[in-house]
């Protein structure tokens, strides 16, 4: 008998399929990964606009704060932004909505005040 050296063809086949096999899988974890971590980096946008505005109000003094007539228009990081808010009085509470738009999602945040 021969002392054979090597990988028979088969050996070669079946460790081919399987690495091919877990490339295709992390390729489409990647895939994945970019889409949620742009996603993350919209919605972190958006919170902060609507922070933004919040201190902005806040700042301004609230006695005197409108709703918004046109949506701000904002563009961050390669998305678009639409900023608007509206300011509602229900006896001596303002209360006060901002909405972030990116596309079909929104970030939103309120805030009560007591005058």
């Amino acid at each position: 008998m021969k002392n054979k050296k090597g990988f028979t063809l088969v050996e070669m086949v079946i460790t081919m399929f399987i690495l091919c096999f877990t490339l295709l899988a992390l390729a489409s974890f990647a895939g994945t990964l970019n889409k949620a971590t742009i996603q993350s980096k919209q919605i972190t946008i958006a919170s902060n606009l609507v922070q933004d505005k919040l201190e902005s109000l806040k700042n301004d003094g609230f006695s005197g704060a409108l709703s918004s007539t046109t949506p701000e228009l904002s563009s961050q990081s390669g998305f678009n932004y639409t900023r608007s808010w509206t300011v509602t009085t229900t006896g001596n509470i303002k209360i006060v909505d901002v909405v972030v738009t990116i596309g079909q999602r929104s970030s939103s945040g309120q805030i009560l005040i007591a005058e």
